[in-house]
């Protein structure tokens, strides 16, 4: 059972309705760990003790200063606590907040006003994201728990999905491998990785798309972090050829004669844009070297989208680009928005887990007139105002972003090219099912239809022809008796 160490300065009283709801959790441990208000720089976790943590800070304790800012607390045990144990098992929640948020105005919600400030906290303190797995925001926490609902779900999950397992050390005892070199690196894959992933490969090796990309997912990203090369352009495949010394023939042939075919298996993306193909050239010829991913290029129709319709036996998921040169950036939601319609129609007909939005065109990277506000920032800002104003291109998509110019060549941040290379590598052949009495289903009731008629037609004439026989019989008889 694993232990969680929840964390503050400030006194246990102080969060001490969230200490008595993660204890209601089944199958997780608390512990209550008391920081020191000064010296926090050489503080160590009790890592034999406990499995992750849970960092409370209250804004009352020497105001909203977790890292980054002056006279932040937490930059070095943020990272002290990442390395120990491992981002996944890291939360830092920030209470004492006014809850629910209000406004002078009374103009803005509270969502939205908690929107604006989960962007400023982002923007502002970007070692809380970078050193742990889920930050948020809450009021008070002492006698009850003022916490908006999904928050509290995040957090739960996030209680119940805490491993014991720790980062895998060096030969040495020290510091994690991540400190070390390639070769031990790529020594330490090969032991507890590879070795795994690989073992008895061709009896079991799958053949579904849904179950490859799960086992290919963890050897690419090992190969990245082997060889330290994390940049969008690098080829994935090329680092793991390196790494494995060429492919297995063994699994291949199996796959060759017990699988369907390649075809068969690997789903296709349509690349959406009432743009001129040439204006996303860069992007579709990156998307093309992703190995086992099919991309079809799609020309919407300048007008009259509302009644356009994907074609959905094509496709298994969608990259809509749109470009602010073509009648700004206006995707959904605000006047003159252009997908509306579009893209519920593609979100029901693929699954809003197969539909990434990509807004483009933008200065890139983004410059301030001040010059005071870094790239990061104001990326940060435009995506936080993309959120709040335009909410169907989120709620239809499980991804979307922006960037830059897409047609000689890539103009993405590194992280933003990762998340979209993830999700073509996701995407899945398994459709949404059909309505009651649409496309296939009809003809299959129609058929149904047609089958019971032809039956009780058949019966009915064969009652007839039985009656015939009997009365012929009858009439045969009966001068003779």
């Amino acid at each position: 059972m694993p232990t969680i160490g929840v964390c503050t300065s400030a006194r246990e009283s102080s969060i001490k309705g969230l200490l008595s709801e993660l204890e209601k959790i089944t199958d997780v441990k608390v512990k209550f760990i008391r920081l020191p208000y000064n010296d926090l720089k050489n503080y160590r976790l009790p890592a034999d003790e406990i499995d992750g943590v849970i960092l409370c800070h209250s804004i009352h304790n020497r105001r909203f200063a977790i890292t980054d800012v002056m006279d932040a607390l937490y930059n070095e045990f943020l990272r002290h606590a990442a390395a120990t144990f491992g981002k996944s098992n890291i939360v830092v929640i920030a209470h004492d907040f006014q809850w629910p948020f209000k406004s002078h105005a009374q103009h803005s919600k509270h969502s939205q006003l908690k929107e604006e400030k989960m962007a400023q906290f982002r923007i502002q303190q970007p070692t809380v994201f970078k050193s742990s797995s889920l930050a948020m925001i809450c009021g008070r926490l002492d006698e009850e728990l003022e916490m908006d609902e999904e928050d509290w779900i995040q957090l739960e999950t996030f209680a119940t999905c805490v491993r014991k397992v720790k980062p895998i050390s060096s030969a040495s005892g020290g510091d994690t491998i991540r400190h070390c070199n390639q070769k031990i690196k790529q020594a330490t894959y090969f032991t507890y990785i590879r070795s795994v992933v690989e073992y008895a490969a061709t009896a079991w090796d799958p053949h579904t798309r849904k179950n490859v990309n799960k086992i290919e997912m963890v050897q690419r990203r090992s190969a990245c972090y082997v060889t330290g090369n994390f940049k969008c352009h690098s080829s994935v495949t090329a680092m793991l050829d390196r790494l494995h010394n060429g492919h297995h023939l063994l699994a291949g042939i199996y796959k060759a004669i017990f699988c369907q075919k390649a075809d068969e298996i690997m789903p296709t993306i349509g690349v959406c844009t009432s743009a001129w193909e040439s204006n996303i050239k860069g992007l579709l010829s990156e998307l093309e070297r992703i190995p086992e991913v099919k991309v079809k290029f799609i020309q919407l129709p300048y007008n009259d989208l509302k009644n356009y319709r994907l074609p959905a036996d094509e496709i298994d998921g969608v990259i809509l680009c749109h470009s602010i040169h073509n009648r700004r950036f206006a995707i959904s939601d605000v006047m003159d928005a252009l997908y509306n319609d579009f893209l519920p129609h593609a979100a029901k007909t693929l699954g809003e887990s197969n539909i990434a939005v990509i807004g483009h065109d933008f200065q890139w990277p983004f410059k301030s007139a001040d010059s005071r506000s870094s790239h990061t920032q104001l990326k940060e800002e435009k995506m936080a105002s993309f959120r709040i104003q335009q909410p169907t291109a989120f709620k239809c998509s499980s991804l979307a972003m922006i960037c830059g110019r897409l047609d000689k060549k890539l103009e993405m941040d590194e992280e933003d090219w990762e998340q979209l290379e993830t999700f073509t590598t996701n995407v899945h052949k398994v459709k949404p099912m059909p309505n009651s009495f649409g496309g296939d289903q009809a003809g299959t009731v129609l058929k149904i239809v047609a089958v019971i008629v032809i039956f009780m037609l058949a019966q009915y004439l064969v009652s007839v022809c039985i009656k015939l026989i009997v009365s012929g019989i009858y009439k045969v008889r009966k001068p003779g008796s």
